[in-house]
């Protein structure tokens, strides 16, 4: 594929091994788990730590409760936008749920426009050079507690610079490899944990997760998380667990992801625990996979591709509907062979399923 197919259908050559790229740099750098490096240069840098010392209330409020402040360098383009775009450009990330969109002009004398006016000129400098800013550039700056809400922003206001900067040539490829995702993802409202990927994936840090599960197991609180606190473990070491899961990224698109999975039962069992998943809920779900665990199953992993998505950038299309054989319509119509559509009662019969009028209102 790589010598023949991939240079026929792009029109360029792709030479392997592939640069990897752990998530937490991902996020760091570009806030998204799948970076378009075709704008590699064009990177997000955290000013939280600015701002929990600024004199801005509004960014160190946010610092203060553990948020993110991100920013955008947008080289060149202080006169990139006008006043209206930009107040577009607010308007589509208060849409993501954000509070606003700060935007800065870089000039010679330091910072202009609207929040400048709230910053001391010994912090303008320290923004500016934390940043790597230049006079003439354009700072976009999202705060919110939340961090997700930050990410989903400033990924999309770094994909709309790079557009308007031009860096996202189609004949060009990026890619890479993800590597090194979170065992766990923590959910603040009922104090859970849930697999990242999912819950069968291998941990890196096999041992630690069987001390944390010993914890969990002593009992004491209603949630794994609970009782694993009241044991001296901190949220901040069981979202640090890793997992071994990898992604292949081309352009921003995941084209294939994959991991390898956990094949001892004893390690299949900690990870359940620590998601909340005891023994006898394990057993009842999950007693084949580790019935067939305890048979000795080997070490073993996978990987599934995407062809349709690898295929719609080799051939420089926009839609992945122009590469499926029997693309469906926006209302889940395949054009094609008709359906859905009416199914005759003798198969309905023959299947046991029973048509029930829909209530009316």
């Amino acid at each position: 594929f790589k010598d023949q197919s991939w240079p026929v259908l792009s029109g360029s050559e792709v030479s392997p091994p592939f640069e990897r790229m752990s998530y937490e740099q991902a996020m760091r750098d570009y806030s998204i788990d799948r970076p378009d490096l075709r704008s590699r240069d064009l990177k997000l840098t955290d000013l939280t730590g600015w701002a929990a010392g600024c004199s801005f209330n509004a960014f160190k409020g946010v610092a203060e409760k553990q948020g993110l402040v991100k920013a955008l360098r947008c080289p060149g383009l202080a006169d990139g936008f006008s006043t209206g775009q930009l107040k577009n450009l607010e308007r589509d990330a208060k849409g993501m749920g954000a509070t606003g969109l700060a935007n800065l002009k870089v000039t010679d004398a330091g910072l202009e426009g609207g929040i400048a006016k709230f910053i001391p000129e010994a912090e303008q400098k320290a923004m500016i050079d934390g940043v790597g800013a230049k006079p003439g550039d354009l700072l976009l700056i999202c705060a919110h507690e939340k961090h997700k809400i930050v990410h989903a922003v400033m990924h999309n206001m770094r994909l709309l610079i790079a557009e308007k900067l031009g860096l996202h040539d189609n004949s060009k490829f990026a890619i890479c490899w993800i590597i090194d995702f979170p065992l766990f993802e923590y959910r603040e409202e009922d104090e859970k944990l849930f697999a990242s990927h999912h819950p069968f994936t291998l941990p890196q840090d096999v041992a630690r997760v069987r001390e944390m599960a010993e914890i969990s197991r002593k009992g004491g609180e209603p949630h794994p998380v609970a009782r694993m606190l009241r044991g001296g473990v901190k949220i901040e070491e069981i979202l640090a667990l890793r997992n071994n899961q990898y992604d292949l990224v081309i352009n921003g698109i995941e084209i294939a992801g994959g991991s390898i999975r956990m094949h001892r039962t004893d390690d299949q069992a900690d990870v359940f625990e620590l998601v909340g998943i005891g023994k006898e809920e394990a057993d009842k779900k999950f007693g084949f996979l580790m019935s067939a665990l305890d048979h000795g199953a080997p070490p073993h992993g996978g990987i599934a591709s995407g062809v349709d998505r690898l295929l719609m950038l080799l051939l420089g299309l926009d839609n992945i509907q122009d590469v499926i054989a029997f693309p469906k319509s926006a209302t889940g119509r395949d054009l094609m062979i008709d359906t859905p559509n009416d199914v005759e009662p003798a198969l309905l019969d023959e299947l046991g399923v029973k048509m029930i009028p829909k209530p009316e209102k």
